[in-house]
């Protein structure tokens, strides 16, 4: 069977942003959560100013709309800066496979926005969605060792990541690489002023910086698969594809740090009950 492009790079991000969580679990051991955060945005950055340099037309920005890289913009700041510091916060206090399986609880965030802000219906799908991906989540939280600060986190970096697709979609332009590029350095920008408010008792280990580099990368390419997946594909069919990110990290975790962190039959159910969840939230939409 012939899949629709969009659905493997959808796919391709999904592992890759599960690979990610394992690095970044040992690369953030090391390191203030900002600092961390700073390190691997500005990194991707590079990266992506060094592809769009050698394959894009910077020419066609001129026609670009304003309304366009606000949109860009905004995406940016609550995907790089707003949902990846918090995100990158509840890995460094529950573990990647604990705060994964809730930050992927994005989904019902987007579709919860749109019954309160919209005036959307709420369908029994949704409904029974958020009864399964609030079970899931408690069943995560019911673990002893995890800390409810952590748990915080990763429900903040959840509703921000869930918002952000919605602003990357409505800007995005026919390159991909200059969306991604527009996107990223306004949130590059706003973590510059973030670290400068904010530069007293910043540390690094010299140890932290090759995951956080290889974090940079995997971060890189899976975010920028799913750009070409929002742009190939429809968002209902991208985010529930790019939500299964949380089961890749917890087997990744449970096959190469089992030393930093215990994956429990708790967690690995936990993770499956939310997904299931997201999966009939996007069902309503």
């Amino acid at each position: 069977m012939d899949l629709n492009p969009g659905v493997w790079f959808a796919l391709l991000s999904a592992l890759l942003w599960g690979v990610n969580g394992v690095i970044l679990k040992v690369g953030l051991g090391g390191v203030d959560r900002l600092v961390g955060t700073y390190i691997t945005v500005g990194i991707s950055a590079v990266f992506l100013l060094i592809l769009a340099t050698y394959r894009s037309d910077f020419h066609i920005l001129s026609d670009v709309s304003a309304k366009s890289v606000i949109f860009l913009s905004l995406g940016g700041i609550f995907q790089y800066t707003l949902g990846r510091t918090f995100a990158y916060s509840s890995i460094q206090a529950i573990g990647s496979s604990r705060a994964y399986p809730i930050t992927s609880s994005r989904i019902l965030f987007s579709a919860l926005l749109g019954v309160l802000v919209l005036g959307e219906k709420m369908g029994w799908l949704l409904a029974f969605g958020t009864i399964l991906v609030f079970a899931g989540i408690f069943i995560l939280t019911s673990e002893g060792s995890l800390e409810l600060r952590g748990f915080h986190y990763a429900l903040a970096g959840a509703i921000f990541w869930g918002i952000s697709p919605i602003f990357i979609k409505l800007g995005l332009l026919s390159d991909v690489v200059l969306s991604n590029l527009i996107s990223i350095l306004s949130g590059f920008s706003a973590y510059t002023f973030i670290i400068y408010l904010k530069r007293d008792n910043r540390y690094i280990s010299r140890n932290s910086i090759p995951f956080l580099a290889l974090s940079s990368l995997t971060s890189f390419v899976a975010i920028l698969s799913f750009y070409y997946a929002l742009s190939l594909t429809p968002v209902v069919i991208v985010m529930p594809i790019s939500n299964l990110y949380p089961l890749f990290t917890v087997f990744f975790s449970f096959i190469f740090i089992q030393r930093l962190e215990h994956v429990t039959m708790r967690v690995l159910i936990g993770s499956i009950v939310v997904i299931l969840g997201t999966y009939l939230v996007i069902l309503n939409v």
